[in-house]
């Protein structure tokens, strides 16, 4: 027997939109939701992965909950600014080393990568050794390269 590619259709069943999967062909007799409601499942993907709406399943009703999620919100929108600043400061750094390793700027970019490492330690956005990883690699790959300069 040769088997159908699986479809994915859309129902609207007791006014809720739900996909289901199935070998048949996405035009659904309304007799059959009901039948097929047992298999919907809600679509994984769309606007309530990302942002609760009121009425949603996963949107706490006691108010201490919702103000734990706004304060998660703050909190996570924060440490991802504060990772993408060491991300982008380690980068610099690694780019000003293999660029010259001798160069006086070289040495303030490296600083400045191990500062904002510190600091992200400090603010609790990363753990502590985590940076201690980080920085050990950094300096290791800055000295590889005085010594690369210097034997030359």
């Amino acid at each position: 027997m040769e088997r159908r590619p699986v479809t994915f259709a859309r129902l609207v069943a007791n006014g809720v939109a739900v996909w289901y999967t199935s070998r048949v062909s996405c035009r659904i007799a309304p007799t059959r939701w009901r039948l097929l409601a047992r298999r919907a499942a809600i679509w994984p993907y769309g606007r309530h992965r990302s942002r609760p709406e009121r009425n949603h399943p996963s949107m706490p009703n006691i108010s201490s909950a919702k103000k734990r999620m706004r304060a998660e919100e703050k909190r996570r929108l924060h440490n991802n600014v504060a990772k993408s600043t060491v991300r982008t400061r380690v980068t610099k750094a690694r780019n000003a080393i293999a660029a010259s390793a001798a160069a006086p700027e070289t040495d303030e970019t490296v600083r400045a990568a191990l500062r904002s490492l510190d600091m992200a330690v400090s603010r609790g956005v990363i753990h502590r050794n985590n940076a201690a990883r980080r920085k050990s690699r950094l300096m290791a790959r800055l000295h590889a390269a005085q010594e690369a300069d210097a034997a030359k």
